[in-house]
């Protein structure tokens, strides 16, 4: 396993790794090297803003699954005690309020960022001789590290979608088929590189292959219209061969049907058929289909598919996913006036600031909702119970307070006229009537 180590003056060592030397000494994979160049100057740009100057100790090092960082720096009582308090905050998703200097500033992206993509980030500091010596460990996961490849992703038109056999008796070969495939596992999710060159021979003979490359360029490469000819392919071969649809291969390609190829009906159908088979993700992903679409004749079903996805939701151990689900639960049980069992969920994604901040349009969508509605009761709390809403979303509280527009007061202009349209809009898709 390949490692870097460096011991002297703080600001030295950001030239090795802006010169490459780092990334040289780890034999970074292609792959790797442009998150992994991110993820070195995260660490850094933490000591960099809170050190004293002097000797750091810094060492990055492969691992089996990705690397791990060490470092240690002299820092000051206000600086180490402010990087503990905001990492606290950020790992139990709360914002820090009191961030008025450039240092705090600093430091708050770069444990942001660390947080976001770090499997472990801890720290720590000791008091030696009146000196605060900091300790900063963080890991980080090959999946967490490779970059998208540079390809524009596309529906392939001259795609073979059909099964295609083996040219020879399939027993002659079939102990290097299944060792080829065990291999290709071992790849997946780790060196997606090495299960495309590993699958290639098998690519539309075998399920596994087709299923097992598809999901790697949706799940990990961000190419669904590349996953999607692989998938759809992977599900012939299984009508075929009588092998029975995985739910994840009927859910990626429900998924792909509703967001990228904006297919709601194809969507719908795989969705449902994904259900039949066992695909719990399916009962959520059917109500927000019909909320996204304003199906307002699905909506008492939406209803039933978000009950019972709310029950599913606490044993998803994909913490973003789960936030998201709630917003889905509270949002169909807002469509169906159901406000009080609105309020009991939408806690689980409201209270979560950071996630209302990179999802914002989704929280705007949410209130949206609630005014078009126009439950006063409901508005209220609202704006009582999650007052950062009041600042994030001023406008749309705006349009709820004001019932006579003044155009003599400046904030009844475009925000407000624009936010005005948006709720017209949304009374319209969802069939609202005052």
């Amino acid at each position: 396993m390949s490692a870097f180590t460096y011991k002297d003056d703080n600001w030295k060592v950001f030239s090795n790794v802006n010169n490459g030397t780092v990334l040289n000494a780890l034999k970074t994979k292609e792959e790797h090297k442009n998150k992994l160049f991110n993820f070195l100057h995260n660490t850094l740009g933490v000591m960099n803003f809170t050190s004293k100057s002097g000797q750091i100790f810094y060492e990055i090092k492969e691992t089996d699954l990705g690397y791990s960082m060490l470092i240690n720096w002299k820092s000051t009582k206000l600086k180490s005690e402010t990087i503990k308090s905001y990492l606290e905050l950020l790992k139990s998703q709360t914002s820090p309020i009191d961030v008025n200097t450039e240092w705090r500033v600093a430091i708050l992206k770069y444990l942001t960022n660390l947080v976001s993509s770090c499997k472990i980030i801890e720290y720590d500091f000791i008091v030696e001789a009146k000196e605060f010596k900091a300790t900063l460990k963080c890991e980080i996961a090959y999946e967490n590290l490779y970059s998208a490849p540079k390809t524009e992703d596309k529906i392939e038109k001259d795609f073979d979608y059909s099964v295609q056999t083996y040219p020879f008796p399939y027993e002659l070969i079939e102990d290097f088929v299944i060792e080829d495939i065990q291999e290709a596992l071992n790849y997946f999710g780790n060196d997606h590189q090495m299960l495309l060159e590993t699958l290639k021979p098998y690519e539309g003979k075998e399920f596994v292959a087709d299923f097992l490359i598809g999901a790697t360029y949706y799940l990990y490469l961000d190419l669904p219209n590349k996953a999607y000819s692989y998938l759809k392919r992977a599900l012939n071969i299984s009508d075929k061969y009588n092998i029975k649809a995985p739910p994840l291969l009927l859910d990626f390609i429900g998924s792909i049907e509703l967001s990228t190829n904006k297919n709601p009906i194809e969507a719908e159908h795989n969705f449902i058929k994904s259900l039949v088979v066992g695909n719990e993700q399916g009962f959520l992903k059917l109500a927000y289909l019909y909320l996204q679409q304003g199906r307002n004749d699905k909506k008492e079903k939406a209803l039933s598919f978000a009950q019972i996805g709310e029950k599913i939701l606490p044993h998803d151990e994909d913490e973003n996913h789960r936030i998201a689900g709630y917003h889905i639960v509270a949002s169909v049980y807002l469509w169906n006036r159901k406000f009080s069992l609105a309020e009991q969920v939408h806690g689980n994604f409201l209270s979560n600031q950071n996630w209302c901040n990179s999802y914002s349009d989704l929280v705007r969508g949410y209130l949206l909702l609630s005014l078009a509605l126009n439950d006063s009761n409901f508005i209220a709390n609202l704006a009582l119970d999650y007052p950062f809403l009041r600042e994030r979303f001023s406008v749309i509280f705006d349009c709820w307070h004001f019932k006579t527009i003044n155009p003599y007061d400046k904030r009844f202009k475009g925000d407000f006229i624009e936010t005005l349209k948006l709720l017209e809009k949304t009374k319209e898709i969802y069939d609202i009537k005052q």
